[in-house]
């Protein structure tokens, strides 16, 4: 069987991180199947299309997969990852924000341009994110007369909250099958009108390679290694990828509050204008941060995320520094009467609110303890996690949160918010706490009772893998296409 696969969440040259949850996922189905990916790129700059076509070429660009050249690169041919998995990255057109409702047209006119030249003959094709994605690749599959697959990762169904936006998701769906990674968003789709028998939950999984148990000291080690290593084969900024290089504008920061709408993202820095944080400043960062936790060894709460409003980041900045500040007063104690132990809090992720985020830090006095580490590769964030005491996930809105999956693969307790299947993970493995949404003193609560050793077992537990995943979600796609999976790896 040979599946096309389009997403615009996946790794590539300016966002080595993103979308690798698809990655993993994809690199496991191409050992049953055949898988080709499509990745969308929005880009307004048309100028730059040429140089997104060329994504892709070192290894690094894919999520740290290898790729193997295949004579020059065109629209209809991809490079080959290690994994098996053959890539193109398509350049869409999109403008931000005005272009919602209208991006699915300008997609479908990127790939119905891309797919009339030679591309092959394919078996089913499988969207990874409900709009615009999705709503195109249903069009797609019914243009060539194969069946649609989609699946609904959590955020997206933000896009139900439109009635046109909607009604083009209920229409994608209906019109052929979707995978849901949690029950709630089955839920959710069938209350907007989706037919209950098109949905398919088939849970996220995890890398258990990464994601194991390890002694702190052996995760730092690696990681100072992993930093030294980086210098010295960092590449000057005229390497950079397109859309690394970029300045913005600073303007007023807003009154302090700890709610913020998803497009305020306005700030106050020290200068009037700044530039995107380089690959070197968060290597220097995140040297800081061990060189602190090395010397001191204080507790660490780990936070991993993009920095959007709806995952709650700035809500963690508040409870970590109301925590801080009770702990140098003099405030609660631990059960045997030991004054609180001081505490860093690790961020690792990037998006607009990040200098907003760090001024906030600046503001409440634990500039010193808050260290921002930018992206990070995967490989890096298992370490992370062994290195860290708890890890926090304050999100507004979730699906199924592959990082609580993984903190759990590698014995590390978490504290989430009560929202998507934040708390169907916890009565399932247990290792953690859920606390309120949205309410930062019941986080800064749970935070300092984590600290104080609430929480003291480090042991992992067995969950899903990827190929658990994708085993599921070829056998479906076969029993719909009545196609057996071809093993392509024995």
């Amino acid at each position: 069987m040979k599946v096309l696969a389009i997403t615009n969440l996946y790794p590539r040259p300016d966002q080595p991180s993103r979308g690798m949850f698809n990655a993993q996922l994809f690199a496991e189905m191409a050992k049953l199947v055949d898988v080709r990916v499509l990745c969308l790129v929005p880009e307004w700059r048309v100028w730059r299309w040429g140089r997104i076509r060329e994504f892709g070429v070192r290894s690094s660009d894919v999520g740290g997969q290898r790729t193997e050249g295949r004579g020059p690169r065109t629209e209809d041919r991809g490079q080959r990852t290690e994994s098996g998995v053959e890539v193109t990255y398509v350049p869409v057109f999109y403008v931000p924000l005005v272009g919602r409702f209208l991006s699915w047209r300008t997609y479908w006119w990127s790939l119905r341009r891309l797919v009339n030249g030679a591309m092959g003959r394919y078996d089913a094709v499988y969207s990874a994110w409900l709009y615009p994605d999705g709503v195109v690749g249903a069009r797609l599959a019914r243009s060539l007369g194969i069946p649609s697959w989609m699946m609904a990762l959590g955020s997206d169904t933000f896009h139900l909250q439109s009635p046109r936006r909607r009604a083009l998701v209920v229409d994608a769906c209906n019109s052929g099958e979707t995978v849901c990674v949690a029950r709630h968003l089955k839920e959710r789709l069938v209350n907007a009108g989706v037919s209950g028998a098109r949905l398919h939950v088939v849970p996220n999984g995890v890398d258990s390679r990464l994601f194991r148990p390890r002694a702190r000291q052996e995760a730092l080690a690696q990681l100072k290694g992993m930093i030294e290593r980086e210098d010295v084969n960092a590449p000057s900024p005229k390497h950079a990828a397109p859309g690394t290089q970029h300045q913005a504008p600073s303007t007023k920061h807003p009154a302090p509050s700890t709610q913020h709408q998803a497009r305020s993202t306005r700030h106050q820095a020290p200068s009037t204008k700044h530039s995107a944080p380089s690959p070197k400043h968060d290597r220097a960062a995140q040297a800081r941060a061990l060189r602190d936790i090395m010397d001191r060894c204080p507790k660490v709460v780990l936070f991993v995320g993009n920095l959007v409003p709806v995952k709650g980041s700035d809500l963690l900045i508040e409870a970590f520094a109301k925590m801080i500040r009770k702990s140098e007063d003099g405030g609660p104690r631990t059960e045997d009467g030991r004054q609180r132990t001081e505490a860093n809090l690790v961020v690792i992720g990037d998006g607009l609110m990040r200098k907003r985020l760090q001024v906030r830090a600046n503001e409440l006095g634990v500039a010193d303890c808050v260290h921002f580490l930018g992206s990070r590769p995967h490989q890096e964030i298992a370490l992370w996690m062994n290195a860290a005491d708890v890890l926090c996930l304050p999100s507004r809105s979730e699906g199924m949160p592959n990082v609580l999956l993984e903190a759990v693969a590698g014995g590390l307790p978490f504290a989430a918010a009560d929202v998507g299947a934040c708390s169907e993970i916890h009565r399932q493995y247990g290792g953690g706490v859920i606390f309120k949404p949205e309410d930062a003193g019941s986080l800064e609560a749970v935070l300092a009772d984590c600290l104080a050793g609430r929480y003291k077992e480090r042991s992992s537990r067995a969950v899903r893998t990827w190929s658990d995943s994708a085993r599921d979600i070829v056998d479906l796609m076969s029993a719909d296409t009545n196609s057996a999976p071809v093993c392509r790896n024995g």
